[in-house]
C-alpha cells in the first residue's frame, strides 16, 4: 500500500521503516550550529539541509549574469544514518583555484569526494562542482563540512579574483624528460616522443559481453613534459570505486591537482571510476607521487601457469579432495589453445565417482571480500564436465563453489558446508530453484567470475551477469581455488583473484 507522507509524524514512520530514527530537532541545531548556516528541514523525507550561496565573485554564463538561484549554490544535505548517527551528501560550487585546497580539507575531516566536473560551458571564471559524501557523527559530519566552507572562504579572502593559472614558473615549451629514471621509478616501460614521455596501464573489464583493456580505454596513464626539473604531469586513474578515496589522499598528499573525477564507460563489470590529474613540479618527483597512489589500487593476482613444469602442480598450489573417490590429480600442461599460452592447470583423473570433487587451492591468497575468476574449456567426461571456482575455502568440507556444466549447459552456486553440497537458490527465485540455465561450450575457452562481498555473492559468465545469492554460512577469510566434479577432465587458464 503506497504511503502519502505530508506529516513529522508519518516521516518519522517511514524512518522507522528504512532502519534509521529521524533527526532530533537538537541534533538540526547542531547542524546549523556548527557549519553556520541556517538549514531547512523536509519532514516527508527527514532531511536538513544548508546552504551556501556563491555570492562573493560574480559569474557569467554565456555572457548573463548568473544569479546563485541557478545553479551556484553550495549546499550539504544531512539524513539519519543506519550503520552511524547519520550521513551527509553535498556539492560544492568551487572555482579552480579552489578545488584542491577544498578537495584536501574534506578527505582530511573524514569526508568522501565522489566526483568533480563542470556544469556550464563559456562560464566566467570557470566554476567547478564537488560532489561530497560521508557517514558518522552529526558532530563529525557538520564539522567537515564547516572546514572544506571555510577553506573556500580562505582563498577568496586572500584573492578575491580567482586567478587564471596555477601559480609557478612556466614549465620549458621544448621538452626533455629521461624516459629511463621515469620508467625505473614507475615500474613500465613509457614511450617517448619529442622528449616527452608517457605510459599506460590497463585494467580488465567486460562490457557487452567480451573482455576490454588497455587499448579500449580502461587505463591509468601518465604523460611528462618539460624539463627534468621543471615538468608537468597530467593523466587518469582508472579505478575500482572502493579505490577512489585512497587514490585521491595519495596524489592530494603529494600535491597532485585533481582535475575531474567521472564515468567513462555504463554497463561494464566491475564498474570503474576516472580520476583526471595535473601536477607541476621535477620529473622524478611527479613520477613518485603518481606510483604512490598507484600502488594504493588493488593489484589483482594471476595464474596463467606458463612458468610452472608441466607434469605436476604449480608453485604454491595444494590439492584437496571432498568426499569419495579416488585421490585428484591436478597437473600442469600444455594447451596450444589456451588464453596465455603454452601452460594451463587441468585435472586430468577420470575416476568417474559421483561424489568425487577435486580442489586446487592456491595457498598464499586469504580473502574475504573480492572476486575470483578464471578461463576454462571442459574437454571430456560422462559424468560430468565441469568449470568450477571456490572461495572462502577453509578445508575440503567447507567453503563456497560456483561452476558451470557443459553437459547440464547451466552455472550453480553451491556452498559445501562439512562434505555436504548444497545449491544456493538464486535471488528472487523459489528456495530450492538449481542455479540458471546458460551455454556452457564443451571444448571452447569460457569465463567463470564470481565477486563476493558479506553476504552476497554475484555470478558472471562471459562476461553476462548471470544471479546474486545471498548466504552468510562462511563470513571470515579464506582460500581460493579451483574446482571440478567426478571424470571430468577440464583446463584451466588466467586465474585471477582481486581483494578487496
Amino acid at each position: 500500500m503506497a504511503m502519502n507522507c505530508r506529516t513529522a509524524a508519518c516521516a518519522a514512520i517511514l524512518c522507522q521503516i528504512a532502519g534509521a530514527a529521524g533527526l532530533t530537532v537538537a541534533q538540526r541545531e547542531t547542524i546549523d550550529r556548527i557549519t553556520g548556516a541556517k538549514g531547512a528541514y523536509t519532514a516527508a523525507e527527514d532531511v536538513h539541509r544548508v546552504t551556501f550561496p556563491r555570492t562573493e565573485v560574480k559569474v557569467s554564463v554565456d555572457r548573463w549574469a548568473m544569479h546563485p538561484f541557478m545553479g551556484l549554490t553550495s549546499w550539504a544535505a544531512f539524513t539519519a544514518g543506519v550503520h552511524a548517527e547519520s550521513m551527509v551528501m553535498g556539492d560544492l560550487v568551487l572555482f579552480a583555484d579552489e578545488v584542491n585546497p577544498v578537495m584536501s580539507a574534506a578527505l582530511d575531516n573524514g569526508l568522501d569526494v565522489t566526483a568533480l566536473h563542470n556544469h556550464f560551458f563559456y562560464d566566467e571564471p570557470k566554476v567547478m562542482f564537488m560532489h561530497i559524501g560521508g557517514h558518522g557523527s552529526i558532530d563529525q559530519l557538520s564539522g567537515a563540512v564547516r572546514q572544506a566552507i571555510d577553506k573556500m572562504r580562505e582563498i577568496r579572502a586572500a584573492a578575491a579574483v580567482p586567478p587564471a593559472q596555477f601559480p609557478g614558473a612556466l614549465v620549458p615549451a621544448h621538452s626533455s624528460i629521461t624516459a629511463p629514471a621515469i620508467d625505473a621509478i614507475l615500474g613500465v616501460k613509457g614511450q617517448v616522443n619529442s622528449g616527452m614521455y608517457k605510459m599506460a596501464v590497463g585494467r580488465k573489464a567486460i562490457m557487452h559481453g567480451r573482455e576490454i583493456d588497455n587499448q579500449m580505454g580502461v587505463n591509468t596513464w601518465a604523460a611528462f613534459a618539460g624539463s627534468d626539473d621543471n615538468a608537468f604531469v597530467d593523466g587518469d586513474f582508472a579505478m575500482l570505486e572502493d579505490e577512489v578515496q585512497g587514490v585521491l589522499k595519495s596524489l592530494r598528499r603529494s600535491g597532485i591537482n585533481i582535475v575531474a573525477i567521472h564515468n567513462h564507460m555504463t554497463g561494464e563489470q566491475p564498474r570503474y571510476v576516472f580520476l583526471h590529474y595535473w601536477g607541476k613540479g621535477p620529473a622524478s618527483q611527479l613520477a613518485r607521487a603518481i606510483r604512490a597512489a598507484m600502488d594504493t589500487q588493488h593489484k589483482p593476482s594471476a595464474n596463467n601457469f606458463d612458468s610452472d613444469a608441466p607434469g605436476a602442480l604449480p608453485r604454491g598450489w595444494s590439492q584437496a579432495m571432498t568426499s569419495t573417490g579416488g585421490a585428484p590429480k591436478w597437473e600442469v600442461v600444455r594447451d596450444d589453445s589456451a588464453p596465455s599460452k603454452p601452460n594451463v592447470l587441468a585435472q586430468t583423473s577420470t575416476d568417474d565417482t559421483n561424489g568425487r570433487f577435486p580442489l586446487a587451492i592456491l595457498e598464499s591468497a586469504n580473502v574475504k571480500d573480492g572476486e575470483v575468476s578464471v578461463r576454462c574449456r571442459p574437454i571430456s567426461g560422462k559424468r560430468d564436465q565441469a568449470c568450477g571456482v571456490a572461495w572462502r575455502y577453509r578445508d575440503a568440507n567447507n567453503y563456497y563453489i560456483a561452476r558451470g556444466n557443459a553437459l547440464e549447459n547451466n552455472v550453480v552456486l553451491y556452498k559445501v558446508e562439512g562434505g555436504k553440497r548444497t545449491a544456493l537458490a538464486p535471488k528472487g527465485t523459489p528456495e530450492k530453484t538449481y542455479g540458471v540455465k546458460h551455454p556452457v561450450p564443451t571444448g571452447a575457452w569460457s569465463r567463470l567470475a564470481v565477486s563476493f562481498a558479506g553476504n552476497l555473492f554475484t555470478v558472471w559468465f562471459n562476461g553476462t551477469k548471470l544471479f546474486d545469492v545471498e548466504d552468510p554460512t562462511f563470513a571470515a577469510a579464506g582460500k581460493v581455488g579451483l574446482w571440478t566434479k567426478a571424470d571430468s577432465v577440464t583446463h584451466f587458464d588466467d586465474f585471477s583473484v582481486t581483494e578487496r
